[in-house]
């Protein structure tokens, strides 16, 4: 597993719950050390500026990885994954591979399907994969 390397959270006084990189097969890795809504702001906080920053027109590969926290709080999650979809037009489509640590992870990925489905103008694509490779590999595959 990658170290975080470029992370919006400078402050040292703040700990650092979701970490980000950049991997050099150029995807958006999001590794969770704790379950909290504490983490899930700094996720959505980090998603918001990778999905602000990116050119519309291209499609973003972001594994999310879960094994080590453990389940999210789904209801807030959604409920955050809901704003950030209402308030946002001009964004990229998304490919995201989730990484949980058990088969609960499932129900987050159905729900983030259903707000993507209720989206038409946004494509998002997901997967949950039982491996870093297997999600490396869907996330990069060609279609």
């Amino acid at each position: 597993m990658s170290e975080a390397s470029d992370t919006p959270e400078d402050d040292p006084g703040v700990a650092l719950l979701c970490s980000y990189t950049l991997l050099p097969n150029a995807v958006h890795e999001f590794v969770f050390q704790e379950s909290s809504r504490a983490a899930v702001n700094q996720w959505i906080d980090q998603l918001v500026h990778l999905l602000d920053t990116a050119p519309k027109a291209s499609v973003l590969p972001i594994v999310v990885d879960t094994r080590q926290s453990g389940m999210l709080p789904i209801a807030y999650v959604i409920q955050k994954l809901r704003d950030v979809y209402l308030n946002s037009d001009h964004r990229p489509s998304m490919r995201l591979a989730f990484l949980p640590g058990n088969n609960a992870l499932m129900v987050f990925v159905q729900l983030l399907a259903e707000i993507a489905a209720s989206n038409e103008g946004r494509r998002v694509e997901y997967h949950q994969s039982h491996t870093q490779d297997e999600a490396f590999a869907w996330l990069l595959a060609t279609e």
